[in-house]
């Protein structure tokens, strides 16, 4: 309902789509609502540690298979993948900078 009131031709855009454009993001967020689901009921029956744990691993595993699926198999360093890996390489760079840092601090800083 917000859509149609803050975005200016929205059923026009709707309209140009192709009906595979639009299946794949309403299949995508069917099948992440069933995954919500299944994630509260295995929280229920194995306990929140445990069922966090197998569901955290299970989505990394996933999340790297569905980059080479999407990025047509592409790989490290190639023009796909270039932007995603500069910002987990900029990420990484804040952390060791901060624990850097962290470790002058408390250590006396520099010798």
């Amino acid at each position: 309902m917000l859509a149609f009131i803050f975005v200016d031709h929205l059923s026009e855009t709707y309209e140009a789509l192709t009906l595979q454009q639009l299946a794949v993001p309403i299949l995508l967020g069917a099948g992440w609502g069933i995954a919500q689901i299944l994630f509260g009921v295995s929280v229920k029956r194995l306990g929140l540690g445990i069922a966090y744990a197998i569901i955290v691993g299970l989505g990394a595993v996933l999340e790297h298979w569905s980059h080479s699926l999407f990025n047509k198999g592409a790989r490290p360093g190639t023009c796909a993948n270039t932007d995603l890996e500069r910002r987990r390489g900029h990420v990484a760079r804040n952390c060791l900078d901060r624990v850097e840092r962290s470790n002058q601090r408390t250590c006396g800083g520099d010798s």
